[in-house]
């Protein structure tokens, strides 16, 4: 299944919302929902992220993030988007594989390294997919169905004029 999203059209603490949130606040500052979704953020990514002794940083997942390791296909079978995931782990960080679907053949995305993200549902995580024309900012979680759900935020970076949208597939785990 996959819904697509003008742009506009941005999920606001698990509602959708479009600009009224954004005209309601004071100069400069965010909504106050909005300030809500960056405190939360901020949190998530203080907790997630520690720095050794070395210098280096270590990045924390919750427990249940194994639970979003395997290969997970698109639950429309006709989608020409998102069509196939794979997430696995390596030295204690995720990586994320994506294919689309694309003719004559499928579209190889690459693999990216994952963040943890915030979920009401537990695991999720963040990714980020960049190419020479767009940027694509991948939230993958579990929905209450166990199915994997990601949404992508996709920024064309090639001032080609063409507005940015979001898409929202639905995958489950083979």
């Amino acid at each position: 299944m996959r819904r697509v999203l003008p742009l506009s059209v941005l999920p606001l603490c698990g509602e959708f919302s479009t600009g009224s949130a954004v005209t309601d606040h004071e100069a400069g500052a965010p909504p106050k929902r909005v300030r809500g979704q960056i405190a939360v953020l901020a949190l998530t990514l203080l907790i997630g992220v520690a720095a050794c002794g070395n210098g280096d940083t270590a990045v924390f997942f919750p427990a249940d993030a194994a639970s979003l390791i395997g290969d997970w296909v698109n639950v429309d079978s006709e989608t020409d988007g998102i069509i196939r995931v794979t997430i696995r782990e390596e030295a204690g960080s995720f990586l994320v594989h994506v294919w689309s679907g694309c003719d004559p053949q499928d579209c190889d995305w690459g693999e990216a390294s994952a963040t943890p993200a915030a979920s009401d549902s537990g695991a999720a995580m963040y990714v980020v997919f960049e190419d020479e024309f767009a940027e694509v900012s991948q939230t993958l979680a579990l929905d209450i169905d166990g199915h994997l759900e990601l949404i992508s935020e996709n920024h064309w970076t090639d001032d080609s004029g063409r507005s940015d949208y979001i898409t929202v597939d639905i995958l489950s785990k083979q």
